[in-house]
C-alpha cells in the first residue's frame, strides 16, 4: 500500500520549498524574479543549462502556476505570493516573450526557436491573474498569446492544456465584451480538431515521436469542439481514440515497486530511446523479464535495494537530510585527514564508456644498462 501526506500539506511544502529555494535572487533586475531549478543534493540553483529544459522558462512556469492556484485556494499565504507573482509577471512579460508575444526557452536562450508547448502555460498564468486581479491587460497578454500560437502553427501542434487555456480565454472574452474575438479563436480550436479527427492515427511528430502528452491534449481538443458543435465526427473520434490512453499503463515485471503497476499519465517508466520519445508505453516494457539474480559479493538490483531516507518527514521549506553527505571535503576536514579525490577513477568521464588506459612506456633495456655503467664509474 501506498502512504502519503494530505494534498493540502503536499502543497503547503511545496509552495515553501519554491520560495525559499528556487529563486534567482542573486541575478539583478528583473532577472531575480525567475524561478529556477535547484540541486537537491547541494542546495545550489542553476540559472542556465546546456539542457532547455532546465532554464528560467518553458518547465519552470508551472511554478507560478502552482503558487497562483495555492493562493486561490487558500493553501498559500497572499502577502507572500503577491510579490513573487507580481515579480514573475513582469519577468516573464520582459525576458520569456518576445515583441512577438512568441516564447522563448529561458532568459539565456533567446537563440533558441519558440516553443509552442509553452505557450498555453503563459496564458494559462496570465488568465488566472485576470481572474484574480481583474486587469484587462492581463486579459489582453493571455488573449495574445493565444492568438500568436496559432500564427505559429499551433493548430497542427497538440500542448498540454492547449484546448482548456483556449476555451477559457474566449470565455473570459466574452465577458469582457470581446466576443467577435472569442468566436475567431473558437473557430481555429474547431478547425484544428476537424484536421486531427482527419489524420486518424497518423499523429504528427512533437518533440517526441508518441507519448501520452500528445494523445491527452488530443482528447482534450476533441472533446471541446464537440461541446462547442455537437457534431458526431468529434464523438466518434472521441471513441476510437479514448482506448489509446490505455497504452500508457500496462502491467510491469513482477518484481517491480508498486508505484509502477499501471501507471497514470506522467508515471511511465523513462526510456532512452530518442526515435519512440522519453517515455515509452508501459506494454513496450517487457513485463514477462526477470531480472538476474546478483551473484554472491555483488549488491542487488538498485530496484530491490532498502529505499533511501530522503522521504523523511520535515519542515516546510528544508532539505531532505543526508543530501550532502556524499560531499568528501566535508567528511575529510570533519575526521582531520585531508581532503580525498573524487570517488570516480578520472580515467572515466561522466556518461562515457571507460576508455583505454595505454601502458606507460618502456625504458629501453639498453639505455637502463648504460645508466648503471654511469653510476658505477661515478
Amino acid at each position: 500500500m501506498l502512504f502519503h501526506l494530505p494534498l493540502e500539506e503536499v502543497v503547503r511544502r511545496r509552495v515553501a520549498f519554491i520560495a525559499c529555494h528556487q529563486r534567482a535572487v542573486e541575478r539583478p533586475g528583473l532577472l531575480a524574479h525567475a524561478f529556477v531549478p535547484v540541486n537537491t543534493r547541494t542546495g545550489l540553483t542553476g540559472a542556465t543549462n546546456g539542457w532547455p529544459d532546465w532554464s528560467d522558462g518553458s518547465e519552470r512556469i508551472a511554478m507560478p502556476l502552482l503558487l497562483q492556484a495555492a493562493t486561490v485556494r487558500g493553501l498559500a499565504d497572499p502577502e507572500e505570493t503577491g510579490s513573487l507573482l507580481d515579480g514573475w509577471s513582469r519577468f516573464a512579460v520582459r525576458h520569456l516573450l518576445d515583441e512577438t508575444d512568441a516564447p522563448r526557452r529561458g532568459s539565456q536562450t533567446w537563440h533558441l526557436e519558440p516553443r509552442l508547448y509553452d505557450m498555453p502555460w503563459l496564458a494559462r498564468f496570465f488568465l488566472d491573474r485576470h481572474r484574480a486581479h481583474g486587469r484587462e491587460e492581463d486579459l489582453e497578454g493571455a488573449a495574445r498569446i493565444i492568438e500568436r500560437r496559432f500564427d505559429l502553427g499551433g493548430a497542427t501542434h497538440l500542448s498540454i492544456d492547449d484546448s482548456p487555456t483556449t476555451t477559457a480565454v474566449c470565455d473570459a472574452l466574452d465577458t469582457a465584451g470581446q466576443s467577435a474575438r472569442a468566436a475567431r479563436l473558437r473557430e481555429q480550436l474547431v478547425d484544428s480538431a476537424r484536421r486531427f479527427a482527419r489524420l486518424g492515427r497518423q499523429l504528427p511528430a512533437h518533440e517526441v515521436s508518441y507519448e501520452q502528452a500528445i494523445v491527452a491534449p488530443l482528447l482534450d481538443l476533441l472533446s471541446d469542439a464537440y461541446a462547442l458543435t455537437g457534431e458526431a465526427v468529434f464523438h466518434d473520434a472521441i471513441e476510437e481514440r479514448l482506448p489509446w490512453l490505455l497504452a500508457f499503463g500496462g502491467p510491469q515485471a513482477p518484481r517491480a515497486p508498486a508505484r509502477h503497476r499501471h501507471p497514470p499519465l506522467g508515471r511511465l517508466l523513462v526510456r532512452r530511446e530518442p526515435a519512440l520519445g522519453r517515455r515509452l508505453p508501459a506494454l513496450l516494457e517487457h513485463p514477462d523479464r526477470h531480472d538476474p539474480a546478483a551473484p554472491p559479493g555483488h549488491p542487488a538490483h538498485p530496484r530491490h535495494r532498502p529505499p533511501r531516507r530522503d522521504d523523511l518527514p520535515r519542515e516546510p521549506g528544508q532539505l531532505p537530510r543526508g543530501r550532502l553527505g556524499h560531499l568528501c571535503l566535508r567528511h575529510a576536514f570533519g575526521r582531520g585527514r585531508t581532503p580525498r579525490a573524487h570517488r570516480r577513477s578520472p580515467r572515466q568521464r561522466p556518461g562515457l564508456a571507460p576508455r583505454p588506459v595505454a601502458a606507460p612506456p618502456r625504458r629501453p633495456i639498453t639505455s637502463t644498462i648504460m645508466l648503471g655503467i654511469l653510476l658505477t664509474i661515478l
